[in-house]
């Protein structure tokens, strides 16, 4: 078990450099959120790399070090945190950025501090709370970024969700839930330390740490190289459309639109594509099919094309039920069985079955 924790781990730090050059290599014009990405998978690679060996042949050089803290974590929230933004195009200064980074490079000068400048100083218990005090800080930091992030995420979402029918490689829900990983982490090294000062034991946790640490960055390296960047061209803006001849006339427009050129098989239509097509204000738009329909634009669209996809599927026996999908509109099959299952309840091959019956 312990060399198959050991390769793990050693995989992990390959892959996330071997990840971030890859995606390098992919961004020829070195967007933004590119650049945040490799940066974070670069410092989860300098984590493990740290905790698993650099710390190791340290103590060994200078003498052994009592302190277990790494700071590199405190670069994953500010680093996701400014991916965000990134993502869509919006512009980062480098003074923002060193901003969210400060906190790192003070408790790294002070690691550098402790632990060769006064090693011999520290007592076992002393270095003990003193671990406890910067993982504390840490899970406090990495709180703060978890509260920001979901509203910036919320945001983002219910932009992307408005303007795109094809959502796919374009959700960012995933940065929460690896916010929410490092934070488990630093909840369990932090009960650690207590049980340790509690009962007066030694504690050992770079292990754990380096495993999920190392895990987390096949999965990160995987949705940054699938991630698409998404550009945001409009002003969102809240319309309020009252009923009256004038609704009544857009809505029946759009629908006869809808129903005469079926723009939702073209799977990359957009709010803006289609409110250009109608000649209609893009939030006017928008608020017709938010307010009237009760829904939004990319379930406004996949709506019709799962009509279309029970159509298909009645009377089409020679296409498979991908193939179905795409002439429908969707653009993968994971998106054609979501949206077909929201809407009827049944997966499409599910719904087939029932029709020949």
């Amino acid at each position: 078990m312990e060399i198959l924790i050991k390769i793990i781990i050693d995989a992990g730090m390959i892959v996330g450099i071997f990840s971030g050059i890859v995606i390098i290599k992919l961004s020829a014009k070195k967007k933004a959120h590119s650049v945040f990405l490799v940066v974070l998978l670069m410092a989860l690679s300098f984590s493990i790399l740290h905790t698993t060996y650099i710390r190791s042949y340290v103590e060994s050089a200078v003498g052994n070090s009592r302190l277990g803290y790494e700071p590199t974590i405190l670069l994953f929230g500010p680093l996701l945190y400014l991916y965000i933004p990134a993502i869509h195009t919006k512009a980062i200064s480098f003074k923002r950025v060193m901003k969210h980074a400060a906190l790192f490079f003070e408790f790294f000068a002070l690691m550098v501090i402790l632990n060769v400048l006064h090693k011999s100083d520290i007592s076992l218990e002393v270095a003990r709370n003193i671990d406890f005090c910067l993982w504390a800080i840490s899970l406090l930091q990495l709180g703060f970024y978890i509260h920001y992030i979901k509203g910036k995420i919320r945001v983002y979402e219910n932009n992307i969700f408005e303007e795109f029918s094809n959502t796919t490689n374009k959700s960012l829900s995933w940065v929460n839930y690896y916010l929410y990983i490092f934070m488990g982490i630093v909840i369990l090294i932090i009960t650690f330390h207590s049980i340790g000062i509690i009962h007066n034991l030694p504690i050992s946790y770079e292990s754990f740490y380096a495993l999920i640490i190392s895990l987390s960055v096949f999965i990160i390296g995987y949705r940054g190289i699938t991630q698409k960047p998404v550009v945001l061209s409009f002003e969102a803006a809240h319309t309020i459309l009252t009923e009256g001849d004038e609704i009544l006339t857009l809505k029946i427009q759009l629908e006869a639109y809808m129903a005469k050129n079926k723009p939702y098989l073209n799977s990359e239509i957009t709010l803006s594509d289609l409110s250009a097509k109608l000649i209609m204000n893009r939030n006017e738009l928008s608020s017709l099919i938010n307010q009237h329909f009760g829904i939004n634009f990319s379930a406004y669209i996949n709506k019709y094309r799962v009509e279309e996809a029970k159509e298909l599927l009645a009377r089409t026996g020679s296409l498979n039920v991908l193939e179905i999908g795409y002439e429908s509109g969707f653009s993968s099959k994971s998106s054609f069985n979501a949206a077909f299952k929201k809407f009827t309840g049944l997966t499409p091959s599910e719904y087939r079955k029932t029709i020949s019956i």
